[in-house]
């Protein structure tokens, strides 16, 4: 057997071994591997390691009868040895041995001067780690005039680490959605929106929907109202004529409405007051011998030439109608003629094709001639 002591406890370590075998031997064999030296031949030697670890020693022990052999295991620490391994936040410092370590000085070796208990240098491995804060952004759309009102929030909270975690919510505000509703409509006539009815009365206002991103949207509303146009014609026919107005045949006195429609889609109202004349016993301007009425050519195309003759001055009146009674042409009302021959040259430029009736006036009486254009 043996046994043995530090010299030094301190790398490099020096042991002193120490023969304890019984039965008086007489001679030593060593072994030191990783020792130096690495065997010896005495029965106490010195011998040292300069680094730490397990290493084996072998005793070959000879009494001139017999040898004997032991090994055992020497087990060499290093001095004080300690880690330190922490986590800190982005931008903290630590201090160890009046050394600073920060994130761009992470890692190092510090070493006491006999700062272990049994008086060898301390040594201390820093190892840090530097957590970077958590930074998440968000995005937010909220409706014109929501809350919070547009713009960029920065909350700092605290992570599981302990280190500052970052949120940017970036907030936008959707445009303010309006829209112009503008219409026309007839006199009398209204429209529904939204359950609002909207007339004359009421022409105008605001609607509020919900759009599909649940914002409100402003409907803003515009009427207008055509006003109902109002035509009356007088005239006269002589008993056994016929008088055409509103696509219907009139042959007796009385007044006739027809409701036509306007350019703008709405009722234009057409008042026809006839006359009927019983000439059996009649002494009318109109059926004087020298009285003439006409038109030529007719049907026309291009233009048609009237022509009326009076037998004596007269205050005369000429207008051209269509089938509907409205007035197309006023050639001219209450005008005093002398008695002869007169013309007018009606261009075809002025009508559209069709049924017309010149209207002639003459001191109070009326005849008319049908013209036809092509």
């Amino acid at each position: 057997d043996f046994t043995w002591v530090f010299v030094s406890n301190c790398p490099p370590f020096e042991l002193g071994f120490k023969d304890q075998s019984t039965a008086s031997p007489t001679g030593w064999e060593w072994s030191f591997p990783g020792g130096s030296p690495a065997s010896a031949n005495v029965a106490n030697p010195n011998i040292v390691f300069t680094t730490p670890g397990d290493y084996p020693v072998t005793l070959i022990v000879d009494n001139g009868v017999s040898l004997d052999t032991i090994t055992k295991v020497v087990h060499l620490a290093e001095g004080a040895l300690n880690e330190i391994k922490d986590q800190l936040c982005q931008g903290d410092t630590m201090i160890i041995n009046g050394n600073i370590y920060t994130e761009t000085n992470p890692s190092g070796t510090e070493i006491i001067p006999n700062g272990s208990s049994m008086g060898c240098d301390s040594i201390i491995q820093v190892d840090l780690q530097f957590n970077i804060p958590d930074s998440t952004y968000l995005y937010e759309l909220v409706c014109f005039g929501g809350i919070p009102a547009p713009g960029t929030y920065v909350e700092v909270l605290t992570n599981a680490a302990g280190c500052d975690s970052v949120i940017v919510i970036q907030v936008d505000a959707l445009p303010e959605i309006m829209t112009l509703y503008e219409d026309s409509l007839c006199e009398g006539e209204s429209i529904e929106i939204n359950g609002t009815i909207y007339d004359q009365n009421n022409p105008s206002g605001s609607e509020f929907y919900t759009s599909t991103l649940g914002c409100d949207s402003t409907l803003m509303i515009v009427l207008h109202f055509h006003e109902t146009y109002f035509n009356t014609i007088k005239d006269t026919i002589v008993l056994g004529e016929t008088y055409v107005f509103g696509g219907n045949v009139y042959l007796e006195t009385g007044v006739y409405s027809d409701s036509l429609q306007s350019q703008n889609g709405c009722d234009s109202i057409a008042q026809l007051d006839l006359t009927v004349l019983d000439t059996t016993t009649s002494t009318s301007f109109l059926e004087q011998e020298d009285f003439k009425f006409k038109a030529y050519p007719n049907p026309f195309e291009s233009e048609t030439l009237i022509h009326f003759k009076l037998p004596a001055a007269a205050r005369v009146g000429l207008a051209v109608f269509d089938v509907h009674g409205r007035q197309i042409v006023d050639v001219f009302q209450n005008k005093n003629l002398a008695a002869g021959d007169h013309f007018h040259k009606l261009s075809g430029g002025e009508l559209s094709p069709g049924i017309y009736y010149c209207r002639l006036q003459v001191d109070g009486e009326v005849l008319v001639l049908r013209l036809v254009q092509i």
